[in-house]
């Protein structure tokens, strides 16, 4: 009868230890989840500060004495700017207003307009820089069977990427990247394909000159001035139009934060 009383007592306590044991055991987890969840989150906090902030020792080294420091401290805060444009914006524009050094004014301003000339012209719609005829033209390509139809151009924008790419007036574009007209093609459908794509994408163009060719012309920014005129883009100096246009984006950017 005594045996069998302690060995009763007996389990009751053992079962109340483990039970405290195991109770114990759930609120160190728990409290080790909680403090490594709170470790993490003050270290994310850190990191986060720190990528947030302009790098002190680039800021330093645009007010160097040496010319060819500040040039290159500029350099590499661009490109740590265009690392993370969203962050590097507002502290390029605390910097040039703020800073007690004019040089790190202007220097924060060059790399703050750099960056915002970045996101302008990869807005917008795609730009070849051509003027073409009015209607397609009906040629023998080498290598297909059926007549195509192609693009005459006739003449090649100045400075613009069909030049850079290599177009020269009198070729006949004669396929888009795959694409092929084995019909007559509207000179406002090739217009709408090329607007269709982004700026500093690139497209393949296939070219009739004597021989087939195949171009890859990288497209920019369509310039406001030529909205809604699609075949007159020899008239402009595009180089000088979209300098011009940056420049005003910039200001208007800036009129735009002093109301923030």
């Amino acid at each position: 009868m005594l045996q069998s009383i302690f060995i009763k007592k007996f389990d009751n306590l053992i079962g109340h230890q483990l039970r405290s044991f195991r109770d114990f055991r759930l609120k160190w987890n728990h409290i080790s989840r909680f403090s490594f969840r709170l470790i993490i989150f003050c270290f994310s906090g850190a990191l986060a500060s720190d990528a947030e902030s302009l790098p002190e020792n680039l800021l330093l080294g645009l007010g160097e004495p040496r010319f060819a420091d500040r040039e290159q401290a500029q350099s590499k805060l661009l490109d740590w700017g265009r690392s993370q444009p969203v962050i590097s914006m507002p502290e390029l524009l605390k910097h040039s207003r703020t800073a007690a050094d004019p040089e790190v004014r202007a220097r924060c301003n060059e790399v703050l307009f750099e960056l915002i000339k970045d996101q302008y012209l990869t807005e917008g719609t795609g730009f070849i820089g051509i003027a073409m005829g009015n209607s397609a033209v009906q040629v023998a390509v080498p290598g297909d069977a059926k007549p195509r139809y192609g693009i005459h151009v006739s003449s090649v924008n100045e400075g613009g990427p069909g030049q850079k790419a290599g177009l020269k007036p009198n070729d006949i574009i004669v396929g888009l990247d795959r694409e092929v007209w084995h019909k007559p093609i509207l000179i406002e459908t090739f217009t709408r394909k090329i607007t269709s794509i982004k700026p500093n994408q690139k497209v393949k163009l296939q070219i009739l000159r004597g021989n087939l060719l195949e171009i890859e012309v990288q497209l920019t920014r369509r310039p406001i001035a030529l909205m809604g005129i699609p075949n007159l883009g020899h008239q402009l100096n595009l180089e000088k139009q979209q300098k011009a246009e940056v420049e005003a984006h910039f200001q208007q950017w800036l009129a735009k934060q002093k109301t923030k």
